[in-house]
């Protein structure tokens, strides 16, 4: 696909987005994260990173908004799908060669607002009831470093 048309795209997706949304065919937690996905796959198809950006920012946002209301602690799952995006940025940009693993700015937001999110749910659950429920977040996080670290040139 051409960058040219990348754009329209882009806008013909949204506008498509917020019609279903105006019509109730979408809900609007669903529609950021939409929009989001909408910006990855058009970065999947360009590599531009300025697409990366706000994809990264608004799938992880709406997947937090879209959690809000199916968990207990509800507001934390917008911090956390909100610092997950920024995590996003950094290892899409760097699985996909578009930036080096020095570049990594995004990690420094996401990881403020992933330790912010954990702390409202261990303040609200119980700090061993946290760790007993989210310690899977780890072997998440590691599994994505093995996929995503650098490979030595042979």
């Amino acid at each position: 696909m051409e960058r040219r048309y990348v754009p329209g795209l882009v806008l013909v997706v949204i506008g498509g987005v917020l019609l279903l949304a105006r019509q109730q065919l979408l809900s609007g937690d669903l529609s950021v994260l939409v929009i989001g996905t909408v910006f990855l796959i058009a970065y999947a198809f360009t590599g531009h990173p300025g697409l990366l950006v706000p994809g990264g920012i608004l799938t992880g946002l709406g997947a937090g908004i879209a959690a809000r209301d199916r968990v207990a602690e509800g507001g934390a799952t917008v911090l956390l799908g909100l610092g997950a995006g920024f995590l996003l940025i950094y290892f899409a940009g760097w699985a996909r060669g578009g930036r080096r693993p020095g570049s990594w700015w995004p990690v420094i937001p996401g990881g403020i607002l992933i330790a912010i999110g954990l702390l409202q749910v261990a303040r609200a659950e119980g700090a061993l009831t946290t760790l007993a429920s989210w310690w899977p977040i780890l072997l998440i996080l590691i599994g994505i470093w093995l996929i995503a670290r650098p490979r030595p040139v042979q």
